[in-house]
């Protein structure tokens, strides 16, 4: 009896612990799910597929929010181990970096050159080609394979065969839709197939100077092939904020696309980036943040990213490999990160507001013959720096080098760093050092007589060169002795034909004197013979 009541008793005791358990997990689960469908790119007009690999799936394939943290590895981050540098709060993404825009100045860096899937921030990308290549009013025409060929579930705004879009109106629906088969049409339209259009992603990721990036296909749907770096991101990224179409469209909150030629309705899309608008929540809405991306699939887990006005600079953040519910709190810290820490400072206008070691190594490397009066910035130069508070132009190290031309006036380019090792380049600045076009007439003159008395260096014949002009010379005068030789058998011939010639006419005339001779010799005769008509006289 004893025994059976210690027994009942752990058998409760047991069910408690259980149900404690199962209550946990449910609640982990519950809280993964609603943090999930919050961070959803799928569009009105879409279908969103659950437990999929699709783009921008619902649901993280049955994954709460717990079970994808455990699996990113805890990961440093490496501008902390910079001397000096503000340290960066610890996020959860397997990836992060915040980069200057201007500058492209690095001030947060975590694990940014590891590859991984970008899911559909690649839109960014396949925007940025398509500002490049087209104007915003070119006709798309939709054929089958860019709508049928995208993952059933996946984010599209159920377009069809035949369907006609301008090019400003497809950039608005893959921006703000993320739609896969307005990616396909874009890509098509400018390539042909969406393969050479990969093959133009790759050019342009290579042409930005990235090294972690391989593109297959301009949505971001998930193949082994596809993948791409934080700071990749960033750059490309960096490329896009320069057109300010681009800004235009990815800030853009709400757009429609009027009636087409195969549908009869209008079609209003919202921005899915919950910090610019407020379609899914207005948690995580930042005034500062102007314009961005969302990316999601099962593989590459959330993809984000955002570009804020943050310190009176543009920064871009990129969130790769994020957990659920994590991609945008992990924004929002690193863009504080930036506001707490960093400010622009400004940097020289003129060559003549360069520090005196900077000017010195320019004419050091360039020469006299370069017109110091003249040197200007060059278009595409930082005006100011991107660093830490506290920090001055004065403790940055500038690094100059100095490009020379045979054909062309030398440059001169101005890397501004931080840290006694050079850790961080904060500004770069690009010189025309234009050359001093005249002299005085004496130096003119000094200049001429040194080159007339000075002496050609002797210059080598190669040994197979000269043999080829030996042979040259060989056939020429066997050519020379051939033809001399026709000439004179021709002129010997010529000459007896002449001498035969001449020989005949005199034997010709010879005759005809001997005719002429027999002739009159006829006719004496005659006279002696007849009467002579004055003999009676």
């Amino acid at each position: 009896m004893k025994l059976s009541h210690k027994l009942l008793t752990i058998l409760l005791a047991g069910i408690v612990v259980f149900s404690s358990g199962g209550i946990s997990s449910y609640a982990s689960q519950t809280t993964g799910s609603n943090q999930s469908k919050t961070q959803t790119t799928g569009g009105s007009g879409s279908s969103t597929a659950t437990g999929t690999a699709g783009e921008d799936a619902s649901e993280e394939d049955g994954k709460n929010g717990a079970d994808i943290e455990a699996e990113i590895p805890e990961i440093p981050v490496e501008s902390n181990e910079i001397d000096g540098w503000p340290q960066g709060p610890q996020v959860s993404a397997e990836s992060a970096i915040v980069m200057e825009a201007q500058t492209g100045t690095i001030l947060y860096a975590k694990n940014i050159d590891a590859a991984g899937d970008p899911a559909s921030i690649t839109k960014i990308m396949t925007v940025l080609l398509a500002l490049e290549n087209c104007s915003m009013d070119e006709t798309v025409t939709f054929s089958e394979n860019a709508v049928f060929s995208i993952e059933r579930g996946s984010s599209h705004i159920a377009r069809t065969t035949d369907e006609e879009l301008t090019m400003e109106q497809c950039l608005y629906a893959i921006m703000l839709e993320s739609a896969n088969e307005c990616a396909n049409a874009v890509a098509e339209h400018i390539a042909g197939s969406t393969e050479a259009f990969a093959d133009m992603m790759n050019q342009k990721a290579a042409d930005l100077g990235c090294t972690n990036t391989h593109f297959v296909n301009p949505h971001g749907l998930h193949d082994p092939e596809h993948y791409t770096s934080a700071h990749d991101m960033a750059l490309i990224t960096q490329a896009a904020l320069k057109y300010d179409k681009f800004r235009e469209i990815a800030g853009t909150v709400r757009y429609t696309i009027p009636p087409t030629n195969k549908n009869e309705n209008e079609l209003m899309m919202n921005n899915h980036h919950c910090m610019i608008s407020t379609y899914k929540t207005s948690k995580y809405l930042d005034s500062t943040v102007f314009a961005g991306k969302t990316g999601f699939t099962t593989d590459a887990l959330n993809t984000l990213v955002t570009c804020a006005h943050r310190s009176e600079m543009d920064v871009i953040c990129v969130i790769l490999r994020g957990p659920s519910g994590t991609a945008y709190p992990d924004t929002a810290s690193l863009l504080d990160y930036v506001s707490n820490h960093f400010s622009p400072a400004e940097l020289p206008a003129a060559y003549v507001d360069l520090p005196d070691a900077v000017t010195s190594q320019i004419s050091a490397q360039a020469g006299s013959s370069v017109d110091t009066a003249n040197i200007t910035l060059a278009d595409g130069s930082n005006t100011y720096a991107a660093i830490p508070d506290g920090t001055t132009l004065a403790d940055l190290t500038p690094q100059v080098s100095v490009q020379t031309g045979a054909d062309s006036a030398p440059t001169a380019e101005i890397a501004w760093y931080y840290g006694a090792n050079q850790d961080v380049c904060v500004g770069r600045q690009q010189l025309i050092l234009p050359l001093i076009q005249t002299a005085a007439a004496s130096d003119a003159d000094s200049s001429l007589d040194v080159k007339l008395n000075q002496e050609e260096p002797r210059k080598s014949i190669p040994w197979g060169t000269l043999k080829i002009i030996l042979i040259v010379l060989v056939v020429l005068v066997i050519l020379g002795i051939l033809v001399t030789g026709i000439l004179l058998i021709h002129a010997k011939k010529e000459r007896e034909k002449q001498r035969r010639r001449r020989a005949r006419m005199r034997e010709r005339n010879l005759r005809r004197i001997r005719r002429e001779i027999d002739t009159m010799a006829d006719l004496d005769d005659d006279t002696y013979t007849e009467e002579d008509p004055f003999s009676n006289l």
